[in-house]
């Protein structure tokens, strides 16, 4: 009877982390998709940031930009993702600290399609990690389930 209870308790953290495994390849790959669509880089000028509001107590910096790409000028804005700030003050202070009106910087955009842009191109470390940690913890489930069988 163990040895019956046993196994089904190995087929069930196996299944579990098999799951949960897949669910963050998932996340990576979703989130690895806009990386990947973003291929294509050429300067952009910014001619204004402010604070924009995402909830009641969270902020980020929105930049309105233009730029050049395959011949025809483009002007777009973007909701930075990174950093997100508790309130308008902070928001508005690290721009006015960090970062500066009217300089140059990097946009990235989709070759066939430059109005899908970003001023931001963050690769997804997380969701990557996360699917690695799982994956090893995966095999480590593996490699007992023989050991075991070997001891026995």
């Amino acid at each position: 009877m163990q040895g019956g209870f046993g196994k089904n308790l190995w087929l069930l953290f196996f299944g579990v982390t098999c799951a949960v495994s897949l669910w963050f390849l998932a996340l990576f790959s979703i989130k690895m998709y806009p990386y990947i669509m973003l291929s294509q880089v050429t300067n952009a000028r910014v001619s204004e940031f402010h604070a924009k509001p995402l909830s009641e107590n969270k902020y980020a910096v929105e930049a309105k930009f233009s730029f050049k790409a395959a011949g025809k000028d483009y002007e777009e804005s973007y909701t930075f993702v990174k950093p997100i700030f508790l309130n308008k003050f902070a928001a508005e202070n690290h721009v006015k600290n960090f970062w500066k009106e009217q300089s140059d910087w990097l946009v990235y955009y989709k070759k066939g399609n430059p109005s899908y842009c970003s001023l931001q191109k963050i690769f997804p470390f997380k969701y990557l990690f996360n699917f690695g940690i799982t994956f090893c913890i995966m095999f480590y489930f593996m490699w007992l389930r023989n050991y075991v069988a070997r001891m026995s």
